[in-house]
């Protein structure tokens, strides 16, 4: 399914973000010739420590050796499914990680480099009809199923219960967008997964509430109807500032409407989708002991 056609793309988008070092070298710049080169070995020496080489293609390694080369050439005539996917996941983890960071060109828009080729190859591999999507510091199949066995795999099956469906569906929808890059409406559907289910609790032990009541009352009457442990609810009372801060993106409303919060980290989306699911952990587990 990796067509060269695909695989040229894709080499494209290193140049974009990394840059080809004979380039660099052509130009004269000889400190970028020798940092995209090193990105590149990098980029080598982990594919050969991950299937056993000594060298991509048993290429022979010259002293001022052009890594790119040796990178381009096994990435173009791989045949193997597994090592060209791992060789996206190594240069994209790559550009995920520290272009966008700590940029080694250190460009102000480092950021948006990243996101902006990230999306590409997840729209390359759409084109063509290639059943993966780069997420979260992984490669995925695009119903995300990679990523649910790491992160929300326990939570989905905790909510299997009927009673969670209303909060399955959201955090299966914060999940999905948080994988598109839609990083505010992930966040917004965190904090619905989490309503949904203190609701829940709350019915099951004939607590009575209003479908108005804010997080902060919810919390205060899950608090009195769960019986915890002292020291457990010591450190869910700390929870309540994270739980609260769930909705206020989607409370966010600044003049005219706009929202006051312009930019959603990706990091700080992944942070408050992983805690969310270990928190509703927390409250279906605890409910069926209490």
């Amino acid at each position: 399914p990796f067509s060269i056609e695909l695989k040229n793309k894709i080499i494209l988008i290193w140049k974009d973000v990394i840059g080809f070092p004979e380039e660099f070298l052509n130009a004269g710049n000889f400190n970028y010739y020798l940092i995209s080169n090193d990105v590149y070995k990098y980029w080598t020496d982990l594919i050969c420590r991950q299937y056993g080489y000594l060298t991509l293609n048993n290429v022979r390694r010259t002293r001022n050796h052009n890594y790119f080369s040796e990178m381009k050439n096994y990435f173009l005539t791989c045949n193997d499914i597994d090592e060209i996917k791992y060789a996206i996941f190594v240069s994209f983890a790559f550009v995920d990680g520290v272009i966008r960071k700590n940029d080694i060109y250190r460009r102000r828009n480092s950021a948006k480099i990243a996101d902006d080729a990230i999306k590409y190859l997840n729209k390359l591999f759409n084109e063509y009809q290639i059943d993966l999507k780069y997420c979260a510091g992984n490669l995925i199949s695009s119903d995300g199923a990679s990523l649910y066995e790491e992160t929300v795999k326990s939570s989905i099956s905790l909510l299997s219960d009927n009673n969670f469906k209303s909060a399955e569906k959201d955090l299966s929808i914060a999940h999905e967008r948080y994988c598109s890059g839609l990083y505010r409406d992930s966040i917004i559907y965190c904090a619905s997964a989490f309503e949904s289910t203190i609701k829940v609790v709350l019915k099951r032990h004939d607590i009575v509430f209003k479908d108005t009541d804010t997080i902060h009352c919810l919390l205060d009457k899950y608090l009195k109807a769960i019986k915890l442990p002292d020291f457990a609810k010591r450190n869910f009372i700390k929870l309540k500032e994270f739980i609260e801060s769930l909705t206020i993106l989607r409370n966010d409303k600044g003049p005219h409407g706009k929202s006051e919060i312009e930019v959603i980290p990706s990091y700080y989306a992944l942070y408050m989708f992983q805690m969310t699911d270990a928190t509703i952990k927390f409250v279906i587990e605890a409910d069926k002991q209490s």
